[in-house]
């Protein structure tokens, strides 16, 4: 059911797109002049750049956007300098704001957020549990298994998504990596309690 709806939605894009999204499409591909490709290369070169100066303490949270002025040509890119500008990309913009503690920091909870989903896949996978809520019965406390281990897995989805996503969006401080990472420790602490 899921590809079947995936495909009607790709055959209705066809049939309804405008000429002009096609056009917009067509500049993420590398080599068009002003490219979205040849863009975010600039602004990560740009990011790694500042990285490289302030690879201790980064050149501060939210910063890039005015520091990179001084990272790139006179010109720009094709002419047009890239002040007040996202880097487009979670890791550039940790590296250049946060620089090295802010690549542990992120780091950690990234590994502590992956360890808790396969502590709570693994406990749960092949036996049972005792249930969260005293006095419930067999069903109610595999229902209440089944229930925690597929939160677990869900805020590892989102997680997934937000990295993918972030790999090509500047977001680094919208809320939902830091939500998914404060719910998956709420979970976690529950779940061993």
């Amino acid at each position: 059911a899921g590809l079947l709806t995936a495909l009607a939605v790709f055959a209705a894009l066809l049939v309804i797109a405008q000429p002009a999204y096609w056009d917009n499409m067509s500049t993420i591909t590398k080599g068009a002049e002003n490219s979205t490709a040849d863009h975010r290369l600039y602004m990560w070169s740009a990011a790694w750049r500042m990285f490289l100066d302030n690879f201790l303490w980064g050149v501060g949270p939210g910063s890039s956007l005015y520091a990179i002025v001084g990272y790139e040509p006179p010109g720009g890119f094709y002419g047009t300098p890239q002040g007040a500008k996202a880097l487009h990309s979670v890791p550039f913009t940790l590296l250049s704001e946060l620089a090295i503690p802010g690549i542990i920091i992120f780091g950690l909870l990234l590994y502590r957020h992956i360890q808790s989903i396969l502590e709570i896949s693994a406990q749960n996978h092949g036996r049972g549990r005792t249930s969260l809520t005293p006095l419930a019965g067999k069903h109610e406390a595999q229902a209440e298994t089944v229930l925690v281990r597929n939160l677990a897995l869900g805020f590892g989805g989102g997680l997934v998504g937000f990295l993918v996503g972030g790999a090509f969006v500047s977001m680094l401080y919208y809320p939902q990596f830091w939500i998914f990472t404060g719910l998956m420790v709420a979970l976690h602490q529950v779940w061993r309690q």
